[in-house]
């Protein structure tokens, strides 16, 4: 069997949107969240996968890097990378035409 993880580098987004992928087969056991959200936002989805701490620095460039710096003995066969905000873009972006969705971020 073919083994693979979902590895999602997160800054104060929602993360429910995440249920969505156990319909294709990723669980929780297949998914990998670095947290960039600071403390005072109380976010906890660690019910969707393995939750880990992030520093909040460079952008999800550093997340994916750790991730195989971390693993890198052990990577799987398949390793998707995606950002927490996948399905939520600000608009009025300089320079880029972005659909806009709302933005729900979590509450304090």
């Amino acid at each position: 069997m073919t083994s693979r993880k979902l590895v999602v580098s997160n800054y104060c987004t929602n993360l429910d949107w995440l249920k969505i992928t156990h319909e294709y087969g990723i669980h929780p056991e297949d998914t990998i969240i670095y947290s960039r959200t600071p403390e005072e936002y109380k976010e906890d989805f660690s019910y969707l996968g393995t939750y880990i701490k992030s520093p909040n620095v460079g952008e999800n460039i550093y997340d994916i890097f750790r991730y195989i710096i971390e693993y890198y003995e052990n990577l799987p066969d398949i390793s998707i990378f995606i950002k927490g905000n996948l399905f939520s873009r600000k608009k009025n972006q300089i320079g880029r035409a972005h659909v806009w969705t709302p933005v729900t971020p979590i509450s304090r």
